[in-house]
């Protein structure tokens, strides 16, 4: 009974320890390119995810490398997805977090999207 209890009481401190460290926000930054997709995603957990074409570019000249950039979208924040729909295919700035992990009922990447705007 006493090891039952021990083994319950180390799942349930990981498990905790677990969820604490994926909201750990590991950095926040700013990402351009052309936004390539932006969809509704999931086998058990629905999340907003897009991508990002963040290809380095020169002024006046096509893209030279590209780089596919995948994010998410917290499911509380649907109007920045709906607006993200309206962007596909247009260049793009996008503001992220960077957490140390994602659960999957939250995010299926570790770069969470909380602002985005458009320019040329």
């Amino acid at each position: 009974m006493k090891k039952y209890i021990l083994l319950v009481s180390l799942v349930v401190v990981m498990s905790t320890f677990i969820i604490v460290l994926s909201d750990y926000e590991k950095s926040t930054g700013i990402r351009t390119g052309y936004l390539v997709n932006i969809k509704v995603d999931g086998n058990l957990f629905k999340t907003f995810e897009g991508e990002l074409n963040a290809g380095i570019t020169k002024p006046g000249e096509s893209v030279i490398s590209t780089e596919n950039w995948h994010f998410s979208i917290e499911k509380d924040n649907k109007n920045l997805f709906d607006s993200l729909k309206e962007m596909e295919h247009h260049r793009v700035k996008l503001y992220f977090h960077e957490y140390m992990n994602s659960l999957p009922w939250k995010r299926a990447t570790k770069y969470s999207i909380y602002k985005a705007e458009t320019f040329e």
